[in-house]
Order: structure tokens, then C-alpha cells, then sequence
């Protein structure tokens, strides 16, 4: 049974009686064009009116109430909120700013943010030393890039205002260089802080003084090894540090240099330990005849084709989209010889190169004579394989195209690279 079946048509309330799903209550048949919808008003009279048929006046009259409301609320607590503020300078500045901000983001999501955008006020009013009269000093020392980020509205509004706001690259090297004090400073002992200080001075006489960012890494790194072990460290020691602190192998590295040229020692920093690789890692190819092998060896047609894109690159030297683009007319067939073009010169392949290319032509059934076609044919056929699918049968046959090592490729070219006129 239907609820109530006087906010159907017939048609529609025999359907709901008798099969039809179970009304919905906020739905009933709009008084002005019968249609079954959600209730956005009624009538004086209490019939049911959709959203499609409410007068558009109506609809930018509630509009116009909604924003007279924010307008409202916006303006009476910026002046609420103001006024517990302890002086005149602070007031005026939040009024102006909570009126700017609105004009941008408008009055009822800056009516909602009132109370943060008070609290960061007074935090960059305590951090200063006042807005009301300003220690310019501070504005630079005390300013970091954090508190730039964090008050990102307030400082640009401060800086439209004439206030002496740093930049951020500016915040950034004086939050640097106050961090490098600091961790300086709390060092155990006056012999390791000496050494650190030097060790600073020593990196900023440099021919290319390194960034602040990269001094306090290789500062805190260094302090870290003289909070536990002091300055007379040995090889042992610097090991087990690293051992147990191996984030910091790459930044210790400066300045143990810079002790073993103090001391005179020969303190090293062992090499990051290689990692093993995984089972199915791709193998290395170092040489022309471990590719030939596995160009023989391998069982699909597709295989064999990246294989020989990967001789290509191996021997020329050249990148592997254009290996794969190389169209069927640059490879002559003989029945003695077989010639391949690459970079305008045509070149003698023999032994069991030739005998692969041979093969590869009668396997995709290429016809040399058409130059619109691919010697190495992808899906559809008319089109060059793409480089993805070359790496992926080559990973596939365990062959890797970062393995050629430049020795090897002059060993190749000088061995298997013989121009004809």
C-alpha cells in the first residue's frame, strides 16, 4: 500500500500499489507540472512545488537574503573579534585585512576563519615584539621559512602594508644558519665545539661555498659524531657510526676530509654496501656474442625482433626509437650478403647476424622494396614496434639495453662494422 494516494496520479499509484517500489517521502507530484519529484516549496495552500518550477525571482531573492546574512555576520564579528584586541594599530590592521580577504574569498568562509585569523595575529604580533612599533631586527632573525608558510595570508598583507617582511629564500638561510648555531652550541664539550666552528669557517672559505641547506647537513652530521665519540675518532668508530647511522653516510664524507687533513690521518668512509638483486633481475649483455646467444636462443618471433632493435643500439650506438622506426628499405638481402643502413651508411652484416636478419624478413614476411614499411613491424603491422614493447621482451629474455658498456661497443664496431662504398 502507498502512503498516500493523493499525491499520485493514477496511473502512478496503481503502479506503486501494486509493483512499484516504495515511495519516497520527501517526493510527491509538483502542483504545477505533475511530475513525481523532490519537494523544493509548497504553496500558501500546501501543494508540493519542484525545484524546476520555482519562480527564478524567488530564487535570487533567497540568494541575495543569504549574502545580506554573511555580509552582516562578517561585519559585526570582525568588529567583535577586533575589539579584544589590546591596542589601535593591531585593531586596525585585522579590520583591514578581514575586510580585503573577504573581497577575494569571500564573507562566509572568512566569517568562519575570523578566530584563526585573530590567533595568527597575535602570534606574529608576539613574535616581532609588537606591530604597534616594530624592532625591524626582528622581522629577519626571528621570521623563519616555517612561519613564512604558516602565516602565508597574514605576511603577504604585512608586506602590502610597508612592513619589512624577508623573503622566503632569506627566511630559509637564517633558519639554516640558526640551526647550525644551535646545534653547535649544544655540544658537550668546548674542544668538539671548536672543531665544528672550524670546520664551518673551513667550508665557507671554499672556492664554492656550499648552500646553507647543504652546510647544516654536513654540520649536523658532524656533530652528531662528536656528540657520541668526540674528536679523537678512529676507523672503528667512524664505521660503527655509520653502520648505525647510515643516513648520514653521504654528509660525514666533507668533514672527515677535512679532519684528515688537520690531523693528518687516513680515515675512510666505506662505500654504501651493494644491494642483491632480486631473482628475475635482467641479466647484463657485456659483449656481441652473449647477444647472439640469446638472439639464438630465444623461442618467439617477437623476442627475436626486439633482440635484434637491441643489436642495433648495441652496435651503432644509436637510441632505440629510432632502431624501432627503421623502415624495411634500409636492409638489402642478397643471396651471398645482407647489407643494413643505418645513419645514411650501409654496412656488411655477416656470420650470424645476416642469418638472423634473413630470418626475421621471411618470419614477418617483409618486403624490402616498399619503403613505407617498418623493418621491425608492430600491432597493426603497418606500424614500427614501439620502444615499450622492445623493453618488455627484452626483460622478458633477460636482456637489459643499460648493460653495453662503451668498451665493448668500439670492440663491436671494430670487429662487425665494415662499410661498403
Amino acid at each position: 500500500m502507498i502512503r498516500d494516494e493523493n499525491a499520485y496520479c493514477g496511473s502512478c499509484a496503481n503502479r506503486l500499489r501494486y509493483k512499484g517500489p516504495k515511495p519516497k517521502p520527501d517526493h510527491a507530484t509538483c502542483a504545477s507540472c505533475r511530475r513525481h519529484r523532490k519537494v523544493a516549496a509548497k504553496t500558501r495552500d500546501g501543494k508540493p512545488i519542484c525545484a524546476n518550477c520555482i519562480d527564478p525571482k524567488r530564487a535570487e531573492i533567497e540568494k541575495q537574503k543569504l549574502d545580506d546574512y554573511w555580509f552582516a555576520r562578517h561585519y559585526d564579528d570582525t568588529y567583535r573579534l577586533a575589539s579584544t584586541l589590546p591596542n589601535d594599530t593591531l585593531q586596525a590592521l585585522f579590520v583591514e585585512f578581514s575586510l580585503e580577504i573577504a573581497e577575494r574569498r569571500g564573507h562566509s568562509v572568512v566569517t568562519l576563519d575570523l578566530q584563526k585569523h585573530l590567533y595568527a595575529l597575535i602570534q606574529i604580533n608576539e613574535l616581532v615584539g609588537g606591530l604597534d612599533d616594530p624592532v625591524m631586527e626582528y622581522f629577519s632573525s626571528r621570521v623563519d621559512a616555517q612561519t613564512l608558510k604558516k602565516y602565508s595570508l597574514w605576511w603577504a598583507f604585512l608586506e602590502g602594508e610597508g612592513f619589512p617582511v624577508p623573503s622566503r629564500e632569506e627566511s630559509r638561510r637564517l633558519s639554516d644558519s640558526r640551526r647550525i648555531s644551535t646545534a653547535i652550541r649544544e655540544l658537550p664539550s668546548e674542544e668538539c665545539q671548536i672543531l665544528a666552528r672550524d670546520f664551518l669557517a673551513d667550508l665557507n672559505k671554499s672556492k664554492k661555498p656550499p648552500t646553507t641547506a647543504t652546510q647544516r647537513l654536513y654540520v649536523r652530521a658532524a656533530t652528531k659524531l662528536l656528540r657520541e665519540y668526540g674528536p679523537e675518532f678512529d676507523q672503528t668508530t667512524l664505521e660503527t657510526w655509520i653502520s648505525n647511522n647510515p643516513g648520514h653516510r653521504a654528509s660525514i664524507f666533507r668533514f672527515v676530509a677535512y679532519v684528515n687533513r688537520i690531523n693528518d690521518t687516513t680515515l675512510k668512509v666505506s662505500k654504501k654496501p651493494g644491494k642483491k638483486r632480486p631473482r628475475g633481475h635482467r641479466k647484463e649483455v657485456a659483449d656481441f656474442e652473449t647477444l647472439l646467444y640469446y638472439l639464438t636462443e630465444a623461442k618467439s618471433k617477437e623476442a627475436r625482433r626486439s633482440l635484434l632493435v637491441a643489436t642495433i643500439v648495441h652496435i651503432w650506438g644509436i637510441d632505440i626509437t629510432s632502431a624501432c622506426s627503421l623502415p624495411s628499405s634500409s636492409i638489402s638481402v642478397g643471396k651471398e650478403s645482407v647489407r643494413l643502413k643505418v645513419q645514411s651508411t650501409w654496412v656488411l652484416l655477416e656470420g650470424d647476424l645476416a642469418a638472423a636478419f634473413r630470418r626475421h624478413i621471411s618470419e614477418w614476411r617483409l618486403s624490402v622494396d616498399q619503403e613505407n614499411r617498418p623493418l621491425f613491424p608492430g600491432k597493426p603491422i603497418t606500424e614500427s614496434v614501439s620502444p615499450q614493447t622492445v623493453n618488455y621482451h627484452l626483460s622478458q629474455s633477460g636482456v637489459s639495453l643499460l648493460a653495453a658498456r662503451t668498451d665493448a661497443r668500439r670492440d663491436i664496431r671494430r670487429k662487425f662494422r665494415r662499410s661498403t662504398a
